[in-house]
C-alpha cells in the first residue's frame, strides 16, 4: 500500500503543475467564505456555517464553491437566503476532489493521453483500462495504455507504473475541495446567500490544571480548550461554540464500538437497540469561546477557558462502596447485583463555581491535572483525572486519592420479594472507621441502581436526595471512632 500512496502524491504534483482550468459556459463562482461559525460536538462532528456571495445573471448557471474541507458530508449542504435575499434553487449538487485519491484522477483521463513510467522509459498512449492494484498474492486488474500502432500496454503495480503525467487539460480538474451547483439564479446582481454543512475532523477538549497551595485551602485553577482540526480545510477569524451532548457522555463511536453498550427499547421501536444509538445530539450544554479563532488544516490550538489564581477549596471524604463484579444478568431481580463493596474513603477537594470566587460559568468535562505547591515553591504532581461538567452555580469536585486512616465496609443483610417479581425490599449496613488522629466528616453515598421506582422505608441516619437515584448520609468520626449506619429500600415495578 506505501507504493500506491507514492503513487497518489506523484500523481497529485504532477497534475497540479500540469493543468490548467477550462473555462465552462456561464460559470459562477462563489466568493470567499465570511462570517464563519463552528458548532463543534463532542462527538467529532462539527455544524459549519457561513455567508457567501454570487454575482451572476438571471437564470440557471454553474456554481463552483471552493474553500471548503476535504472531510465536507455532501448529504448535509443546506443552502439558505439571507434576510430580504432571493432563494438560489440547486437543481443538482456535486461535491468534485479529484486529487484525492488516484483512481479518481485516472479516471478524468479515461480515453485521453497519458505518460507512463520514468523519464528514460516512459511509454505514452491512451488510457483504455482503470487500473484495481492490489497486494499479492491477490490479482490485479492492470492501467491499460492502448499505442497509437494499436499495442496495449499493461501495468500489474504501482511500481511498474512509476511516475504518471497527465499532458494537456481537456477536462477541468478539481484540486481543491469543491462544490458544484447547477442552480437556477432568481435575479440579476449579487446574492448572498448562506451555506451550511456538517464535517468529520474537528474535536475539541478541555484541560484543567490545579495546583493546590500549602495549607490546601486555595488553589490556582486554569483551564484550557483544547481544537484539533483535522478536516482537511481552513477557518479563520471563525465563531467557535462547543456542544455537550447525550451521546457524547455516553463516549464511544456507534458506528465503530469497542465495547458493549446496554440495550434498551425507544419508544416505536419493535426491537431493543444499542443504548448509545438512541442517546441523543441535542446539546445538554453549550460554551462559546470568548474570542474568534484562525484555525489551519492540521492545527492544534489551546484557548484560554477560565483562570483563578485563589480558588477557595475545601477538603471533603466520600465513601460510595457499591462494587459491581458478577455478571449481571437482570438488574431488577437478580439477587447477587451490587453485593460486593470495596473499603476505599476517597479524599476530594470541593469548590464553588461562583462569579464571586472569579468563575461562574459552565465547566465542561475535561482532563485535569492536580499539583501540591510545597513551602519552597516547588511543585509536585499528585495525580491525573477527570473533571465532571460543573454548571455555573454548582459545587466541583477534584479527587485527589484514598483517604488515610479511613475506610468503610458495606453489607447486605436483607434481601426479600414483598410481591414477587413487581416488589423488593433490600436492606444495608454501612460500618465506617477513622484510624487517624483527626475528627473527619464523611458523605456515605448510596445508589438506588435497581429501579427508578423507589421508597426508603427505614433508616437510622438522616439523609438527602443528591440525584434521580442516589442518597447521601452525613457521618462525623471522631479519631479512632465507628458509626454504622443502616437503611432498607422497597422497589416497585
Amino acid at each position: 500500500m506505501n507504493s500506491f500512496r507514492h503513487l497518489l502524491i506523484v500523481c497529485a504534483a504532477v497534475a497540479t503543475a500540469l493543468l490548467t482550468f477550462s473555462s465552462v459556459a456561464a460559470a459562477v463562482d462563489a466568493s470567499a467564505p465570511r462570517q464563519v461559525t463552528l458548532q463543534v460536538y463532542d462527538i467529532g462532528l462539527t455544524l459549519v456555517g457561513e455567508l457567501r456571495s454570487i454575482t451572476a445573471q438571471a437564470g440557471e448557471s454553474d456554481v463552483f464553491v471552493r474553500q471548503l474541507p476535504t472531510q465536507l458530508d455532501p448529504a448535509s449542504v443546506s443552502v439558505t437566503p439571507t434576510a430580504g435575499g432571493a432563494l438560489l434553487d440547486v437543481l443538482e449538487q456535486r461535491f468534485e476532489y479529484d486529487l484525492s485519491d488516484a483512481n479518481r484522477l485516472l479516471r478524468r483521463y479515461l480515453g485521453r493521453t497519458l505518460s507512463v513510467g520514468s523519464s528514460s522509459n516512459a511509454r505514452e498512449g491512451r488510457l483504455v483500462g482503470l487500473p484495481a492494484w492490489r497486494e499479492p498474492p491477490f490479482p490485479s486488474k492492470p492501467l491499460v495504455l492502448a499505442q497509437p500502432d494499436g499495442a496495449l500496454v499493461s501495468f500489474y503495480s504501482p511500481l511498474d507504473a512509476g511516475r504518471i503525467a497527465f499532458p494537456g487539460a481537456a477536462k477541468v480538474i478539481y484540486d481543491e475541495p469543491t462544490l458544484v451547483w447547477r442552480a437556477r439564479i432568481p435575479a440579476e446582481g449579487m446574492q448572498t446567500i448562506r451555506l451550511g454543512y456538517v464535517m468529520d475532523g474537528l474535536s475539541w477538549q478541555a484541560v484543567y490544571d490545579v495546583v493546590l497551595e500549602p495549607g490546601a485551602r486555595l488553589a490556582r485553577l486554569s483551564g484550557r480548550i483544547g481544537l484539533q482540526n483535522m478536516s482537511g480545510g481552513s477557518f479563520s477569524n471563525a465563531t467557535v461554540v462547543l456542544l455537550e451532548t447525550e451521546r457524547g457522555r455516553l463516549g464511544g463511536d456507534p458506528e465503530n464500538p469497542v465495547e458493549i453498550f446496554p440495550s434498551r427499547y425507544s419508544y416505536g421501536s419493535p426491537q431493543p437497540r444499542d443504548e448509545r444509538t438512541i442517546a441523543s445530539l441535542i446539546p445538554l450544554q453549550t460554551h462559546s469561546l470568548g474570542q474568534k479563532v484562525t484555525l489551519g488544516d492540521g492545527d492544534s490550538v489551546f484557548l484560554p477557558l477560565a483562570s483563578v489564581a485563589q480558588l477557595p477549596v475545601s477538603r471533603v471524604y466520600v465513601y460510595d462502596g457499591v462494587r459491581f463484579d458478577r455478571f449481571q444478568r437482570n438488574r431488577r431481580n437478580d439477587w447477587s447485583y451490587g453485593t460486593e463493596y470495596h473499603t476505599t474513603v476517597d479524599t476530594y477537594l470541593e469548590f464553588e463555581n461562583k462569579e464571586n470566587v472569579g468563575l461562574g460559568l459552565n465547566l465542561p468535562p475535561g482532563r485535569l491535572s492536580l499539583f501540591q505547591r510545597a513551602d519552597d515553591d516547588s511543585v509536585e504532581l499528585l495525580g491525573s483525572d477527570t473533571l465532571s461538567a460543573v454548571q455555573s452555580g454548582a459545587s466541583g469536585q477534584l479527587r485527589v486519592g484514598p483517604a488515610r486512616g479511613l475506610r468503610g465496609e458495606r453489607e447486605r443483610t436483607g434481601y426479600a420479594e414483598v410481591r414477587p417479581l413487581h416488589e423488593y425490599e433490600e436492606s444495608f449496613e454501612i460500618r465506617l472507621f477513622n484510624d487517624s488522629d483527626q475528627t473527619a466528616a464523611i458523605r456515605v453515598v448510596e445508589h438506588l441502581y435497581r429501579w427508578p421506582e423507589f421508597e426508603i422505608v427505614k433508616a437510622d441516619a438522616d439523609y438527602q436526595s443528591t440525584g434521580p437515584q442516589s442518597i447521601e448520609f452525613q457521618v462525623e468520626l471522631k479519631a479512632g471512632g465507628r458509626k454504622t449506619i443502616h437503611y432498607t429500600v422497597r422497589y416497585r415495578w
